[in-house]
């Protein structure tokens, strides 16, 4: 009998963007994870979480408020605003998967998927969605951790301590970088290059003075890509170039930073984005490695 592929979605990190310049509002909702197994001689599960235990919950949001998880709130947001966070993806089945593709989808504020089909208030939050899309970009970094005696090695687990803790430092290695290459072109892979061994440098500069619970481990961002948010929107991205494969029992760390640009594209009124709140879910798929 010949083997039907095995497939997953997770569905995770649901993302809130708000900004709101002269106010006083914010989103506050929960993520979610949804895995649709097909099983036949193994079963293939990824677990998805803003961070491992003992964080879950959004991956951005505003501030925090009474009965939230998490533990970095962005604030609100302001053109030329960029945040880093984290998403922990671990092989909790019996067969080694492969990442196929990402996925960004706007959603209303109960994490609703929306689309040019709604109607009334969900249409105009699949609207703000686009809106904020076609200003703001969204760089995916791959974070692996490093033994200096072995080199890259799996994840297992990561506390959401020393999650949190990767992503302000990468978050902040970034900034430093750009302040002072602003004219940069992250499409030209040498430029890349140069962005990921001062990003690395800094993180390893900062972990050893930093500690907390981190405990001496090590971190190196070993890829990034940078896209504008817009070509994420209803198109899957094709992310089996990014070599991704995890084992039963191993996990990986994406890091997503969202920038919103500080002057928007020819065409949209700088101030069109005001007081305005925005959702997305931020998704993945996975299909086995073998036979595939």
């Amino acid at each position: 009998m010949k083997k039907k592929k095995l497939a997953i979605f997770a569905l995770t990190g649901v993302v809130a963007t708000t900004l709101v310049v002269g106010g006083a509002t914010y989103a506050l909702f929960s993520s979610s994870v949804v895995n649709h197994n097909t099983v036949e001689s193994g079963t293939l599960i990824i677990t998805a979480k803003r961070d491992d235990v003992p964080n879950v919950g959004p991956m951005f949001y505003t501030q925090s408020v009474i009965g939230q998880v998490g533990a970095m709130p962005t604030g609100e947001w302001a053109p030329g605003d960029k945040h880093t966070r984290g998403l922990f993806l671990s092989n909790t089945g019996s067969l080694a998967a492969k990442l196929k593709t990402l996925t960004i989808i706007p959603t209303n504020s109960s994490a609703q998927p929306v689309s040019t089909s709604s109607v009334g208030a969900n249409l105009q939050a699949y609207n703000d969605s686009i809106l904020f899309a076609r200003q703001a970009r969204v760089k995916i970094w791959e974070v692996k951790e490093y033994d200096p005696t072995r080199g890259l090695i799996p994840f297992t687990r990561m506390d959401g301590s020393d999650m949190d803790l990767v992503m302000d430092i990468i978050n902040e290695g970034y900034r430093i970088w750009y302040d002072a290459n602003p004219s940069a072109d992250l499409q030209d892979q040498t430029q890349v290059a140069q962005l990921l061994n001062a990003v690395n440098a800094y993180l390893l500069e900062q972990l050893n003075e930093r500690g907390s619970s981190v405990n001496n481990r090590l971190f190196n961002v070993v890829k990034m890509y940078d896209q504008p948010l817009i070509n994420f929107v209803n198109t899957p991205l094709q992310a089996s170039s990014f070599g991704i494969e995890l084992q039963p029992g191993e996990a990986t760390l994406l890091a997503y930073t969202v920038e919103m640009n500080r002057i928007p594209p020819a065409g949209i009124d700088p101030n069109s984005f005001q007081g305005k709140s925005v959702f997305f879910t931020f998704g993945s798929k996975w299909e086995q490695s073998a036979h595939n």
